[in-house]
C-alpha cells in the first residue's frame, strides 16, 4: 500500500511540498484523499477534488476523508458497556485523546462527582480502561475535549449542574496513562448542563462556552492565554430562561462563530448571530417557538443543500428539524421527525448507514430510550426510527463515532439512573458497493501510468480498482479486469477514469478506502506540462495536528489567479484564506477560529488543483 510521508518540520509542524502538475522529475500524479463532496462530479477536471461521478451502496461522508461499504439498519442493536456503577452518567465524548488512532471516551457523572476518561484498547470490540480524571467535581454533566492552552495536546472541559455549580478545564499533561491537572474557569455558574468549545472571536485561541439554567444564561469565556491560562467571560444572553444546552456554528455562512440554543423554560430554539465587535455584540433571532421544554440543538445539512439547518429536542415529546430557508436572516420552517418521543433530552447527527444523509439520534429521558432516525430524503424528508435501546433508564447525552474502527459510526450514550455508559453498532455492511471517480484529464497522452492507493482491509474483505481511458472524454472504452494491488496500468490515455469496488463476507467488516494515486509520465515527445511551468508550488504548513489554525505557503513562479479554503467532513466551506490574483514570490495564508476535527485544504492555482487532508486538534 502506498501512503505519503511528509516531511517533519521544527515546532511540530508538517511541510507538504506539491508542484503544482508535477510529482516528481518527469512524472505527474493526482490524488484524492476526501470523497465527502458528493457525487455527481462527471468531469472531465485537472484534478480530483471531493467529489466523484456516482456510487452504489457506498459510504463517503460518515467518516471524513474513508470510503467504506454502505450499511443497513440491524434488526437487533448490538449494545456494549462502557462503564457502570457511575451515578447521574451524564455527559459523553467520544474523542481520540490519545492520538493513538481509535476514539476513546470522555464521561461526566454528578452523584459519583467524577470525570471519567475511558481508553480504547483497540481490540474488535474494544476494550476499555477506565481512567478518573477527577474524583471531586460535584455534578459533573457536560464534557468536551480540545487543545485549550495550544500545546497540540487534548485538554478536557467539564460543565457541572448542582450541587457543583461550575465550569472547569483539565491540562493534558501528558504520560500514560495522562496525567491532569485541573484549572477553573468559572467557579460559580448555576447549572451548568453543557460545555462546547470554539474560537468564537478568531484569534487563534480556543474559548469555552456554556449555558446556566438557573441564571438564564447563555455564556462564553475568552482565552487570553497566559499560563495558567485567563478567562475574560462575556455574556451573550442572560435573559434565556432555562438555557440548556448551545452549539456554535456558521449559520448564515459569513465566516463567524454564531450560537445555536435551546431554553427549557422560554420553551424555544434560537440562534445568536455573532455581529463582530469588542465586546462581540450579539442578536437573538428565533428558529422555533413554542417549543416546549426544549433541551438540545444542534445545526447540520439535513437537507443537503448546502445550507445549515437546525435539529433539536424537547421534554414535551418532540424531535423536530428546522430548514433553513435562506435569507438574511434566515428564513425557518420547522417539520417533526417524531412527535411521541417522551423527554425528549439530547439529539446528535451523523450519517449512520453510510447513504450520504445525516440521519439523527436521540435520547427520551421518560420513554428509557436511545432511538436513531434515518434520513430517506426526499421532501418533505422522510424519517424510520430505529430503537437502539428501550430500557436504558433516563437516557442522558448521545453522539456518534466510530468506536470499533470498522468504516462506519457507531452511537454513545449515557443512562441517569443505571449509572452507565454504552455505545451500539447500529447497522451492518452491505456485501458490495462501488464509486465511480470523476474523469481526469492529464493534458497529455502519457507514456505510461500506474495507480496507488491506501486501504485498510480486514479479514473477511476484498477491495479492488478497474480503470478505463482513451483520448476521447465521451468514449473512455471498456473497464479493466480487477485490479488489486498498486501498480503499472496496462493502458493509458488523456481522459481516465477509476473505479474502486468494495465487499466483504462479513456483515460486521469492511474495507476501507483513505486515498487513491494516479501517477503518470508524459510521452517522449510531449511538451513540459502547461500548468508545471506556469503555476509553481505550493507549501502547506500546518501544525500536525493543527493547535493554533492552519498556515498555508504559497510559493509562486509566476502571478497566478489562486483560490484556497477548507473544508468540514461535511463538504461545507468553513475558510477562505485567498481568492484573486497573488504576484509571483512567497505568500503566507491563515485561517483560525477552527474546531476540532479533520479538515481539507483545497487549493486552486490557475486551472490546476490540489487538495490535503490536515487534523486540527483544539
Amino acid at each position: 500500500m502506498y501512503e505519503a510521508k511528509p516531511a517533519r518540520m521544527a515546532g511540530g509542524c508538517v511541510l507538504l511540498a506539491l508542484m503544482a502538475g508535477a510529482a516528481a522529475a518527469g512524472t505527474h500524479d493526482a490524488t484524492q484523499t476526501d470523497w465527502c463532496g458528493g457525487p455527481g462530479e462527471a468531469g472531465p477536471m485537472t484534478t480530483w477534488e471531493t467529489g466523484f461521478d456516482a456510487c452504489e451502496n457506498v459510504s463517503w461522508l460518515a467518516l471524513a476523508g474513508q470510503v467504506a461499504l454502505g450499511s443497513e439498519p440491524l434488526a437487533t442493536p448490538q449494545q456494549h458497556l462502557i462503564a457502570s456503577g457511575h451515578p447521574v452518567a451524564f455527559g459523553v465524548h467520544p474523542v481520540d485523546i490519545d492520538r493513538d488512532g481509535d476514539l476513546d471516551v470522555i464521561g461526566g457523572a454528578g452523584e459519583a462527582q467524577k470525570v471519567l476518561l475511558w481508553y480504547n484498547d483497540g481490540q474488535s470490540p474494544p476494550g476499555w480502561i477506565e481512567q478518573v480524571v477527577d474524583a471531586a467535581f460535584p455534578g459533573a454533566s457536560g464534557v468536551h475535549a480540545a487543545d485549550i492552552d495550544g500545546d497540540q495536546d487534548l485538554d478536557i472541559v467539564a460543565a457541572a449542574e448542582s450541587p457543583g455549580h461550575r465550569v472547569a478545564w483539565w491540562r493534558n499533561d501528558g504520560g500514560t496513562p495522562i496525567v491532569w491537572a485541573r484549572q477553573p474557569i468559572e467557579e460559580s455558574f448555576l447549572v451548568s448542563c453543557s460545555v462546547t468549545t470554539a474560537d468564537v472571536n478568531l484569534d487563534g485561541r480556543t474559548d469555552v462556552l456554556a449555558t446556566s439554567w438557573s441564571l438564564n444564561d447563555v455564556a462564553w469565556w475568552r482565552n487570553d492565554g497566559g499560563d495558567p491560562v485567563a478567562w475574560t467571560k462575556q455574556t451573550i444572553d442572560s435573559n434565556f430562561p432555562g438555557a440548556h444546552d448551545a452549539y456554535a456554528a456558521d449559520i448564515d455562512d459569513d465566516g463567524d462563530v454564531d450560537i445555536v440554543s435551546a431554553g427549557g423554560v422560554a420553551n424555544r430554539i434560537v440562534w445568536f448571530r455573532n455581529d463582530g465587535g469588542d465586546p462581540i455584540a450579539w442578536q437573538r433571532l428565533p428558529i422555533g417557538l413554542s417549543f416546549t421544554g426544549a433541551r438540545a440543538a444542534q445545526a447540520a445539512d439535513i437537507d443537503r443543500d448546502g445550507r445549515l439547518d437546525v435539529v433539536a429536542t424537547a421534554f414535551d415529546s418532540h424531535v423536530s428539524w428546522w430548514r433553513n430557508q435562506g435569507g438574511d436572516p434566515p428564513a425557518w420552517t420547522r417539520q417533526d421527525i417524531d412527535s411521541t418521543f417522551n423527554g425528549g433530552h439530547c439529539v446528535w447527527t451523523g450519517d449512520l448507514d453510510g447513504d450520504g444523509w445525516l440521519d439523527v439520534m436521540a435520547t427520551a429521558y421518560y420513554d428509557n430510550t436511545v432511538s436513531w432516525y434515518r434520513n430517506t430524503g426526499g421532501d418533505p424528508v422522510g424519517w424510520e426510527e430505529h430503537e437502539l435501546a428501550t430500557d436504558f433508564l433516563n437516557p442522558m447525552n448521545v453522539r456518534a463515532g466510530d468506536l470499533d474502527g470498522d468504516g462506519d459510526l457507531d452511537v454513545v450514550a449515557s443512562s441517569r439512573q443505571l449509572g452507565e455508559f454504552a455505545w451500539w453498532e447500529a447497522a451492518q455492511f452491505l456485501a458490495a458497493g462501488e464509486l465511480r471517480g470523476a474523469i481526469l484529464d492529464l493534458q497529455e497522452t502519457p507514456s505510461s501510468a500506474e495507480l496507488d492507493w491506501t486501504a485498510r482491509q480486514a479479514a473477511g474483505t476484498s477491495l479492488s480498482f478497474r480503470v478505463r481511458a482513451s483520448d476521447d472524454p465521451l468514449d473512455l472504452g471498456l473497464w479493466s479486469d480487477p485490479i488489486t494491488a498498486p501498480g503499472p496500468l496496462s493502458a493509458a490515455g488523456r481522459y481516465m477514469q477509476y473505479q474502486v469496488e468494495l465487499a466483504t463476507a462479513d456483515a460486521a467488516v469492511s474495507p476501507v478506502l483513505q486515498d487513491v494515486v494516479l501517477r503518470w509520465s508524459p510521452s517522449s515527445d510531449a511538451p513540459e506540462h502547461p500548468h508545471a511551468a506556469r503555476e509553481g508550488r505550493l507549501l502547506l504548513r500546518a501544525a500536525n495536528p493543527a493547535a493554533a489554525g492552519v498556515s498555508v505557503d504559497l510559493e509562486l513562479f509566476e502571478p497566478s489567479r489562486v483560490h484556497v479554503a477548507l473544508f468540514d467532513p461535511a463538504g461545507r466551506q468553513v475558510a477562505t484564506l485567498a481568492d484573486g490574483n497573488l504576484a509571483a514570490g512567497r505568500h503566507c495564508l491563515h485561517a483560525k477560529g477552527l474546531g476540532s476535527g479533520v479538515f481539507l485544504c483545497r487549493a486552486r492555482i490557475g486551472r490546476v488543483t490540489l487538495c490535503e487532508r490536515m487534523a486540527v486538534v483544539r
